[in-house]
């Protein structure tokens, strides 16, 4: 298969029950999902119950405010696949992937990680709220990745219309008045559409 998608098992804590357990928050879970999801995985969540079969409150909150992300974000999350590139930033994992039950694993504002939903069609997802300016620096116009125009930039859950320019630093993005949602948030952008990038010259180039 090409590009072949693969699974992780992830758990907020502790994988069963034990007293007095420390469960991760919302926002280490999301920007974990999102990381996997951009390396064309899928995470299966561990879900410890109590003695009784009951889920702990602090499972329930993690699950709803999970859910409430996705109703917010999920077209970046649903039914997309990779990208171009993955990602950038500053944050990798540590040999052993995605434990966090077993270690901290903190993204920052700079940390970007990219989806697909169409060839006309990607979302940049930005892992922290930003502090001014958000810089998409893969998409700089003296890096051959994208050689398609763009056509708009918007940020999902918001009506707000964003001041946006692409030059050699990047994409470059005015920070929003206000953001959706407090975790994660994903950008949309829609291209004119698909070119082959040209970077390897004439096809007759090399011809005698």
């Amino acid at each position: 298969l090409k590009n072949p998608a693969w699974l992780t098992d992830t758990s907020p804590g502790a994988w069963f029950y034990r007293p007095g357990a420390q469960f991760k928050k919302p926002n280490d879970l999301i920007d974990i999902l999102v990381d996997i999801v951009a390396k064309n995985g899928l995470m299966l969540l561990n879900v410890p119950p109590n003695p009784d079969g009951s889920i702990p409150e602090e499972m329930v909150y993690l699950l709803t405010e999970m859910g409430a992300w996705l109703e917010v974000n999920g077209e970046a999350i649903y039914k997309t696949r990779p990208w171009t590139v993955f990602g950038e930033g500053p944050t990798r994992l540590p040999e052993g992937g995605h434990k966090i039950e077993k270690i901290k694993i903190a993204y920052t504002n700079e940390d970007i990680r990219y989806t697909k939903k169409s060839e006309k069609e990607f979302f940049a997802i930005v892992m922290d709220k930003p502090q001014g300016e958000i810089i998409l620096k893969v998409l700089s116009t003296d890096i051959g990745v994208l050689n398609s125009k763009i056509l708009n930039v918007s940020m999902l859950g918001s009506d707000e219309q964003l001041e946006w320019k692409r030059d050699s630093r990047g994409v470059v993005i005015q920070a929003p008045a206000s953001y959706p949602t407090d975790y994660a948030h994903a950008f949309k952008i829609v291209l004119e559409g698909y070119k082959e990038n040209d970077i390897g010259g004439d096809v007759d180039a090399h011809k005698e």
